[in-house]
């Protein structure tokens, strides 16, 4: 599977779609993956590591599907500390995608922990 790698790590990062700009919490920086099915988003914190990831995949013509992960396990102590970051942050993505594109249906507005 062939990567590009992107990393930001300024405070003011371009949004997802490519319409604004939002503000990435302190010590947060993201890395952007191109994949063969779509774009990956990686985010970290500097003290906590791995917060999370937006998958954004390719679908049809004119569709794509969005998806926001928290990173770790639920059991995992650090895991809510991870969520209280990273979900602001991917709700803010989400609006700029809804800008950009259109609504996304309410009911897939929620994060998920990998399986």
């Amino acid at each position: 599977m062939s990567r590009k790698r992107r990393h930001r790590t300024s405070k003011t990062a371009k949004a997802a779609a490519g319409h604004g700009y939002f503000q990435l919490p302190p010590g947060v920086s993201y890395q952007k993956l191109r994949v063969s099915y779509g774009w990956v988003y990686l985010f970290r914190h500097r003290t906590l590591g791995e917060l999370g990831r937006i998958v954004l995949q390719d679908h049809e013509v004119s569709h794509s599907h969005l998806s926001c992960e928290v990173a770790g396990d639920p059991a995992d102590p650090m895991a809510e500390t991870r969520r209280r970051i990273f979900e602001p942050l991917a709700l803010e993505l989400m609006r700029h995608m809804e800008t950009a594109t259109g609504p996304v249906h309410r009911s897939r507005k929620k994060l998920s922990q990998p399986n």
